[in-house]
């Protein structure tokens, strides 16, 4: 897999993100030193997960971007579900996530990692 393009300020520019295939493999440990069964399950629901910490100036943008990115996965018949972790902002961060109909979990530690795992335990994607 490339990497993304850098956009203006070396952020990944998700609007270019292109996906090759239309089914999902998963793989389950077996005896056999952690190869497995491949089976196949049909349409993706991709979860797409925003760690935010007082974001206010740039979250509308960068969920307008993920809106228009979305359409590639959307035109592949994929579900997708886009949540913002609020990292404890005490800005507008929430409001503008959930102006945007994003789901919006809070996480109360200010600490990136635990934002992501907080957004990822909402998540209900496929894998």
């Amino acid at each position: 897999m490339q990497p993304f393009p850098p956009c203006e300020k070396g952020r990944p520019d998700v609007s270019s993100l292109t996906i090759s295939t239309g089914e999902f493999k998963s793989y389950k440990k077996s005896n056999c030193g952690g190869r497995g069964n491949n089976q196949t399950h049909g349409p993706l629901k991709i979860s797409i997960i925003i760690p935010a910490f007082n974001e206010e100036r740039l979250l509308g943008q960068t969920l307008q971007q993920v809106e228009r990115g979305l359409a590639a996965f959307a035109a592949r018949g994929w579900e997708t579900e886009v949540t913002v972790c609020d990292n404890n902002s005490t800005d507008c961060t929430t409001d503008i996530a959930r102006s945007a109909s994003a789901q919006v979990v809070f996480e109360p530690v200010n600490q990136i990692g635990r934002a992501r795992n907080r957004g990822a335990a909402a998540a209900s994607g496929t894998g």
